[in-house]
């Protein structure tokens, strides 16, 4: 599915656009803690160790901004988040 498409049936499934989605859910002042499990992490922990290998910095950290934007993506998407 490409990026159009995608964008089509978010749209069509959430009646909401998927930026706008992104874009609620970035203005979302919930706690760093709070989001993995919103998402489907049974600990923060493991969310953090997760994001910290695919991102190459902490959630909290790349929440503040602290640190240069993470690699872009490859080419195709989004990786695969990969327990282990």
């Amino acid at each position: 599915m490409d990026a159009f498409d995608f964008s089509r049936c978010f749209r069509r499934e959430q009646g909401v656009t998927f930026r706008d989605h992104l874009m609620r859910m970035r203005s979302d002042n919930r706690s760093v803690l709070d989001i993995p499990c919103s998402v489907g992490f049974s600990a923060p922990s493991d969310f953090a160790r997760l994001f910290r290998r695919h991102m190459g910095v902490t959630p909290r950290v790349y929440r503040n901004g602290d640190e240069p934007a993470p690699p872009r993506l490859p080419p195709g998407g989004v990786p695969e988040l990969a327990a282990g």
